[in-house]
């Protein structure tokens, strides 16, 4: 496996192998964002590591990147189109930052840190918010040109710079009104720890995204009243997007998260 993405999502995520072609689609690699419209939606897709080679995943959401081509510095993830039905050419993106910069503790994403991320092109820059669930408006950073969008930004750790592993969450947009923007996406930074932690933190993020078990806030296999009593425990408050009960990811535990959850009470998932 790739450390820079190693290990697989499991059944969270359509799989299928991947095959890489010429020109600018040969610029992509394993670890990249891939964008396409779905149903005028922007999408986000990926290249992850598998045993038989690079694998595509449709609709991945959590990407990993690691600190050090540069100190406290790294230009990955690129972002790319697929190579299949894509954007018109002209077609402009840009980004926003929907939270501020999270560190793994070992189980979760709840902790802020000290440190900020810095996203960068040229001389425009964006830093990731201070409050939690603040939006942080980006940039414009590339247009479609012959089908294809191929770009990276760069990502800065601000001081104190500290070993650990570290949440980005982002959103892209376009100029387009054609298009809405993609649903939250996180790229998890390693900063001098090790690939185990890092690989945890990533599969910890992706479970939120797509539970194996929706619902299931325990983790006992069953929708049942101790996950409701979490679920109430956290009712009213703002949280980390799709955590402790938060389903439909607007980062507070509300009316609707209650009804999504009554929907599946009493499943079993095991």
């Amino acid at each position: 496996m790739n450390d820079r993405f190693p290990f697989r999502f499991g059944a969270t995520a359509a799989v299928a192998c991947c095959v890489v072609g010429a020109g600018h689609a040969g610029a992509q690699h394993i670890g990249d964002i891939l964008v396409e419209p779905v149903n005028n939606v922007i999408t986000t897709s990926g290249i992850v590591a598998g045993p038989g080679g690079p694998e595509f995943v449709s609709g991945l959401r959590v990407f990993m990147a690691t600190f050090g081509e540069f100190p406290n510095f790294t230009d990955d993830p690129g972002f790319d189109t697929t190579g299949g039905v894509g954007f018109p050419n002209g077609v402009i993106f840009a980004f926003d930052l929907l939270d501020s910069l999270r560190v793994w503790n070992g189980v979760d994403f709840d902790a802020l840190p000290p440190e900020t991320v810095r996203v960068s092109k040229g001389s425009t820059s964006v830093t990731t918010p201070l409050t939690p669930n603040q939006v942080a408006a980006g940039f414009a950073f590339g247009q479609v040109g012959s089908g294809f969008l191929h770009e990276h930004l760069r990502y800065f750790l601000n001081v104190p710079q500290g070993a650990g592993v570290y949440a980005m969450q982002v959103r892209l947009r376009v100029t387009n009104a054609t298009y809405q923007p993609s649903p939250p996406f996180w790229i998890v930074f390693n900063q001098n720890s090790t690939a185990g932690s890092h690989a945890a933190a990533a599969a910890y993020l992706q479970n939120l995204v797509a539970p194996a078990c929706p619902g299931d806030l325990s983790g006992d296999g069953v929708v049942n009243t101790a996950d409701l009593a979490a679920l109430l425990g956290s009712f009213g408050e703002s949280v980390l997007r799709y955590s402790n009960g938060d389903f439909n990811g607007d980062t507070v535990v509300s009316t609707p998260d209650l009804a999504a959850f009554l929907g599946r009470f009493g499943s079993a998932c095991r």
